[in-house]
């Protein structure tokens, strides 16, 4: 038996003579090609199922993305650039199979026992599937890259539909007694929301945090710099507003305190925002000032944040 999970299957290319899958191949007496997993331009066995070719036996994918394989020819067979099932039992649990290309159907050509919560971009020549799966739509990945963890892999980008999808038990078979999904190909947390995400990879923003409680300036300065990190993942785009609260110092006389606006790009983990300081003198303090006698201001700070995300909120 099979079993492929949390693998990433991408830019696997099966050539044209004899067959077999390019990201793996699985029949009765053995599987290979298994180097497509971790997301390398790989070309193995012949012209069918580039991402895999299940050719009897059992074979079982769970939380994998197949995505962008191609394959060259057919074989005598109606192949797929992305998955081929022709004989056996091909199991599907919240997986992607998209962007595939071939002569013959482009993502997967078979059929499937699915066990829910798949996206499926191309359907043609394709069965099996339950109302929970996701159909002709794309999952909107990124490009393969370094999104942490050992390998390169596909991330869900802003609005994919694969966010938070898994709506069932987030377990390698869907049932209550089925080894629970913890973490995906990265390692990371899952589930980072409210539900596990489809495929190999879960969409994990992270969490913002202030380098210190509260801050302390002189009034001879004319703003403070604040510092602020992501921590615990740092997919999409996030914001927030840091907001500021009196210490020794009170608004609006000391320091402006105006909401301040704080976004992070995909993958940023620090950014530095800078709240105004009030320089007001009086004959003493400028008299003190001149001979080099500063005061502290202080201050306390908190924020709230600004989801990025209209479709799923903080992811």
């Amino acid at each position: 038996m099979l079993a492929l999970a949390r693998a990433v299957t991408a830019a696997a290319r099966s050539s044209s003579a004899g067959f077999g899958g390019g990201g793996s191949f699985h029949s009765p007496n053995g599987f290979g090609g298994s180097n497509g997993s971790e997301g390398v331009d790989s070309r193995a066995g012949g012209g069918v199922g580039a991402g895999l070719f299940a050719n009897g036996g059992m074979a079982s994918v769970t939380n994998s993305t197949l995505a962008n394989n191609s394959t060259a020819g057919d074989d005598g067979f109606s192949g797929a650039g992305g998955v081929l099932q022709r004989l056996g039992t091909l199991n599907f649990r919240a997986s992607i199979i998209a962007g595939n290309t071939s002569v013959n159907g482009a993502d997967l050509n078979g059929t499937i026992v699915s066990q829910g919560y798949n996206l499926v971009q191309d359907t043609t020549g394709a069965a099996g599937f339950v109302s929970s799966d996701l159909t002709g739509m794309s999952p909107l990945l990124g490009s393969l890259a370094d999104n942490g963890g050992a390998t390169r892999t596909l991330a869900p980008q802003t609005g994919s539909p694969v966010v938070d999808a898994v709506q069932g038990l987030c377990t390698l078979d869907g049932t209550a007694g089925g080894q629970a999904v913890t973490s995906d190909e990265r390692g990371f947390p899952r589930p980072s929301g409210a539900h596990c995400d489809m495929g190999a990879v879960e969409r994990t923003p992270g969490a913002l945090q202030f380098s210190a409680t509260a801050y302390s300036v002189s009034e001879t300065e004319q703003s403070a710099a604040i510092t602020i990190t992501r921590t615990g993942g740092s997919d999409g785009t996030v914001g927030a507003a840091v907001t500021l609260s009196d210490g020794t110092a009170t608004a609006p006389s000391d320091y402006n305190n105006s909401p301040l606006a704080v976004i992070f790009a995909d993958h940023e983990v620090n950014k530095i925002v800078n709240a105004s300081i009030i320089q007001r003198w009086t004959h003493r303090e400028q008299r003190d000032r001149q001979s080099g006698i500063d005061q502290p201001v202080r201050w306390r700070h908190h924020w709230r944040t600004n989801r990025s995300d209209p479709h799923h909120p903080g992811r």
